[in-house]
């Protein structure tokens, strides 16, 4: 929507994660870091599901994205794409 109002795509992207990086570095200073010396390979282990989750949410978008295009062919067959 962004972009076909004008704005350029870099900029949109450059602001996106510039508030990435402001969220995270007021949450670090929120909470402070955790030494390595405490954590444990329990914690560590969270690192798996928290990746199975993150790659399931993206085939889960990705999924969608393509029956959207495949219901939207179906329902209106021969519509022109949009104009980039």
């Amino acid at each position: 929507a962004l972009g076909k109002a004008g704005e350029p795509v870099e900029r949109t992207v450059f602001f996106f994660a510039l508030g990435g990086v402001l969220t995270g570095a007021v949450g670090l200073l929120w909470t402070g870091f955790t030494p390595w010396a405490n954590i444990t390979w329990q914690a560590a282990a969270w690192i798996v599901p928290i990746t199975l989750l993150g790659w399931l949410g993206m085939a889960l978008i990705i999924a969608s994205g393509v029956a959207a295009t495949f219901l939207r062919e179906r329902a209106l067959p021969d519509t022109p794409a949009e104009e980039h």
